[in-house]
């Protein structure tokens, strides 16, 4: 373009992800997902479908799906405790039939799941995740840890 600075040849850096993208690629491994006991005063059940142990992706996070049941309160939402940096609030807004099925006696079951994201720092190496429910009062539960590492390699 005319009156920018030419780009430096390999220096190509995504401004959304600064993660190099023409030369390498970022993967994120899950190597565990230890789950909680679930606080039987708080919460009914919960699941997670994704991810698993030993699943690896491509990029700076993963996705995280399930469902999570409070006992006497609605459960607002999860969220992600990352280095004591608390993520966003991920809404409990994804319908469930089946644990609505499982669950015929809690009002809440049927719009009990969840979808969110876990950013991972790619220069961050190896890296842990909780995931808590945060219920309507406002109080949160522990639900998982993940713990995985994260790997640049170079494209051929």
């Amino acid at each position: 373009m005319l009156g920018t600075a030419s780009p430096v040849a390999g220096s190509f850096i995504d401004r959304v992800s600064d993660i190099p993208s023409h030369e390498s690629t970022t993967w994120v491994e899950v190597a565990s997902l230890d789950f909680h006991q679930p606080d039987a005063e708080n919460v009914v059940a919960f699941a997670i479908d994704q991810p698993r142990s030993g699943e690896r992706s491509a990029g700076a996070g993963f996705e995280i799906n399930g469902w999570v049941i409070g006992r006497h309160l609605p459960v607002r939402g999860v969220r992600t405790i990352s280095r004591d940096k608390v993520g966003p609030l991920y809404p409990l807004d994804v319908r469930r039939p089946d644990v609505a099925a499982d669950y015929p006696d809690h009002p809440h079951a049927g719009s009990s799941g969840f979808s969110g994201w876990a950013p991972v720092d790619p220069k961050q190496g190896d890296w842990q995740i909780g995931l808590e429910a945060v219920l309507a009062n406002g109080c949160a539960v522990a639900l998982a840890v993940f713990r995985g590492r994260t790997d640049v390699e170079a494209r051929l």
